[in-house]
C-alpha cells in the first residue's frame, strides 16, 4: 500500500487500526514520514482515550473516528476536510 502510495497521488488515506498493537502506531509513523503531506484518518473498531487519540494525532493523523460513528458522520469528517483541508 506504501509502494502505490507513492506511484499514485492520494488526496486522503483512511487508515483502519487495531489500537491494542504498537505496530500499528509505528504504520502510522511509517506512512507520514514516507508521505508528509497526505492527510491520514485513522478509522478504529476499539474504544480510545483522548491520550491514544493524541498519540495518533502526533504521529500524522489529521482525525481520529470510532468506526461506531454512522457512515453518514464519518462522511462529513471526509468532506468536511476536503472543503477546509
Amino acid at each position: 500500500a506504501l509502494r502505490l502510495a507513492h506511484e499514485l497521488p492520494f488526496d486522503l488515506a483512511l487508515l483502519d487500526l487495531s489500537l491494542g498493537d504498537a505496530a500499528n502506531l509505528d504504520l502510522l509513523h511509517l506512512i507520514h514520514a514516507s508521505l508528509p503531506d497526505l492527510p491520514i484518518i485513522v478509522l478504529t473498531g476499539v474504544a480510545f482515550t483522548k491520550q491514544q487519540a493524541e498519540e495518533m494525532r502526533d504521529a500524522g493523523a489529521v482525525e481520529v473516528l470510532s468506526k461506531m460513528n454512522s457512515l453518514e458522520v464519518i462522511l462529513q469528517k471526509v468532506e468536511r476536510f476536503f472543503k477546509f483541508g
